[in-house]
């Protein structure tokens, strides 16, 4: 079973048991309050998911409100009592005597905030499980903490159920959009909960475990006449920082292996060129002006002839420095990956999205600035950062990483690379550095790693000064080139064209959404006429405001709402419409007008083909008469008539019409 169908699978059976997920809300909620017990318990990612569930209109929002915040007060009174029954005895009572860093950690907070820091105490991990029983220990009156532990259970509760109600009816928009899209994104949420949840649990109750675990093993291999069982052991212990190696070792190995999996989804797969080809077309449609300076020149800073110079620098210093062995493992680093992108072009003679370039960079798979970039600015980080503190090390890392994805993104911005390419890049480029940083771990290098870097930068940041200041005006004007369109004849489209058209509306992942009901040349103007006079009502709203009014609970009827957001193939749509669906009674038809990349010649200019698609939308009922959008199924015989209506009211302004299948119209203006 897939993950997708493992969480469907889930939602079904919850939203069949609503009672069940009540019940597992008011107990976590209960267990997470209990005293020293709920460091345990996951009540975030128990909470987090419920309100998602609400979001997407699988479960009622008051009823579960209600059971968290009953629980909550429950959870509370329960270590409340526990602490005023036992009072400092509780020090001495397995398992509690076990925690008593937690306790006395516990003890401060409520003297140095009183009755507040059973509220306050409520929203700090760690600290929540105890406060409770510590105001109960310390003699707080009953009537006091009752009235603060309504309250803020009531808060406590809001926070975490809210904003995830507000997440699920994202979820539940995405979904709209793009279904595939939409589980992998709840897949990424459950699986990011659950690590941040395992984390927890793994600092305060498993490590202490498996630490005597691996000291154990690490004796016992000891004992073996095995130079395999001795390096083991010395890897369990991390002696000389063995561990940390042999994780820099795997985590090489991963990128290697990514970027394998990749060239096979590229030769196999046409879904990933689908995707590619989405992804790209949809940043395409969000560039600006002040967007396409910032990019060009933040690509310019990858370019070769502002990489090389740093690069050499560096060789000539580590060599002048007598630093042969650095000197080498950088040269490797930086030529090899100089090599094994224009031979991996080659290979693959994958074609860019644009013409930019010729020769094997006219090739795309893999992006040259984004191994590079990794390669040689990731290399020399890492030597030069090699023997700083932790703290800065992590500063450091972090402040390369944002500038190497800056560069990745803005090769998909700039339409020079599809969005693999430069995983593809980053994958292959990270693993030499990878494998750079795992042969330098454990040794001194004694470099006066501030000079260096002040040399190399001085001749980096000279370098790229010169290139912008001589190159900028021409690279941005190749970057600027408008995206390719085809261009045939009227006849041409009619006699068969029309098939090179997707005859479905193309999802972020490369799948295929609704069928397309129409092709036409009309401009876009007289369609709309047409469309208005057959009784279809246009809707201008904007992404945000759409977004907005989708998220929150609406109130009124689905005619006063704004259609749901989706795109085409990365692009929005040109005109929405709408219509009432008299065969179901509180629903719509809702019509897109969807832009495609080929005109048809006439007589005088060339006419913009553009493709449209019909679906159905209903308003499903909420608490307290409010409402929200969702997509509701329509049937092939539905769609059919729908496209017949549309076809027939283009048809009356003297367009030839076409219909080369069941459901599909070609619409030819004749202009």
């Amino acid at each position: 079973m897939t993950i997708f169908g493992f969480l469907q699978m889930l939602v079904d059976l919850i939203e069949a048991n609503p009672t069940l997920a009540l019940l597992i809300v008011f107990l976590v909620s209960a267990g997470e309050a209990l005293f020293v017990v709920g460091l345990f318990v996951p009540s975030t990612v128990v909470l987090v998911a419920a309100g998602t569930m609400v979001g997407m209109g699988k479960l009622s929002f008051v009823p579960i409100f209600l059971a968290a915040t009953f629980g909550a007060v429950v959870g509370d009174a329960v270590s409340f009592w526990f602490g005023h029954i036992w009072k400092e005895r509780v020090r001495q009572v397995w398992p509690f005597s076990r925690y008593t860093l937690l306790l006395d950690k516990g003890e401060t907070f409520f003297q140095r905030h009183g009755g507040k820091s059973v509220f306050i105490g409520r929203f700090i991990p760690g600290v929540k499980s105890v406060i409770p029983g510590i105001a109960g220990m310390m003699g707080m009156g009953m009537a006091r903490f009752t009235v603060i532990n309504v309250v803020s259970a009531f808060a406590w509760a809001g926070a975490h159920i809210i904003p995830a109600v507000a997440l699920g009816r994202g979820f539940d928009l995405a979904h709209s959009a793009n279904p595939r899209l939409a589980a992998l994104l709840v897949g990424v949420l459950v699986v990011l909960v659950l690590a941040w949840y395992l984390t927890r649990l793994t600092l305060a109750f498993t490590l202490p475990r498996l630490d005597k675990a691996r000291l154990w093993i690490a004796d016992h291999l000891k004992t073996k006449d095995s130079s395999i069982a001795g390096l083991a052991a010395r890897v369990l212990l991390n002696e000389e920082g063995a561990f940390v190696a042999f994780c820099l070792a795997i985590l090489c190995l991963f990128g290697l292996a990514g970027f394998a999996l990749l060239v096979v989804n590229l030769m196999f797969e046409p879904e990933l060129a689908a995707s590619d080809q989405t992804i790209s077309t949809f940043l395409q449609a969000l560039r600006n002006g002040p967007g396409d300076r910032v990019m060009v020149l933040v690509t310019m800073l990858a370019d070769s002839v502002t990489l090389t110079p740093p690069a050499v620098a560096f060789v000539a210093i580590m060599l002048a420095l007598r630093r042969w062995r650095l000197a080498a493992m950088a040269t490797v680093t930086f030529i090899g990956a100089a090599i094994f992108v224009p031979l991996a072009k080659s290979l693959l003679q994958r074609p860019r999205p644009m013409p930019h370039y010729s020769g094997a960079e006219a090739f795309s798979f893999p992006s040259g600035h984004a191994t590079l970039s990794i390669a040689i600015i990731g290399g020399i980080v890492v030597i030069l950062a090699h023997a700083l503190p932790t703290r800065w090390k992590s500063v450091v890392y972090a402040t390369t990483a944002a500038l190497l994805a800056l560069i990745a993104l803005s090769r998909v911005y700039l339409l020079a690379h599809w969005p693999s390419d430069v995983i593809a890049g980053l994958l292959f480029g990270g693993s030499m550095v990878l494998l750079l940083a795992f042969l330098l771990h454990g040794r001194e290098l004694g470099l006066p790693a501030g000079k260096v870097a002040v040399a190399v930068g001085l001749v980096y940041a000279g370098t790229c000064a010169i290139h912008i200041d001589r190159r900028f005006g021409d690279t941005l004007a190749s970057y600027s080139r408008p995206l390719p369109v085809d261009t045939i004849s009227a006849d041409d489209w009619t006699g068969g064209g029309w098939r090179s058209i997707p005859r479905a509306r193309v999802l972020f992942d490369g799948e295929f959404a609704e069928p397309l009901i129409l092709q036409t040349d009309m401009p876009l103007p007289a369609l709309k006429t047409a469309l208005e006079k057959a009784g279809w009502r246009e809707h201008a709203a904007n992404l945000f405001s759409s977004t907005l009014s989708h998220t929150l609970p609406a109130v009124g009827s689905i005619a006063d709402l704004p259609p749901l957001q989706s795109y085409n193939g990365g692009r929005p749509a040109l005109a929405t419409f709408t219509l009432d669906d008299t065969s179901r009674p509180g629903t719509r038809l809702v019509l897109n007008i969807w832009p495609t990349f080929t005109t048809i010649a006439g007589t005088g200019t060339n006419a913009p083909l553009v493709t449209a698609s019909v679906t159905r939308e209903a308003l499903e009922p909420l608490p307290f008469g409010y409402g929200k959008t969702k997509i509701a199924p329509l049937e092939p015989d539905a769609e059919a008539k729908a496209a017949r209506s549309v076809a027939d009211a283009l048809a009356t302004t003297g367009g030839r019409m076409t219909q080369p299948g069941p459901s599909l119209f070609l619409i030819a203006s004749g202009a």
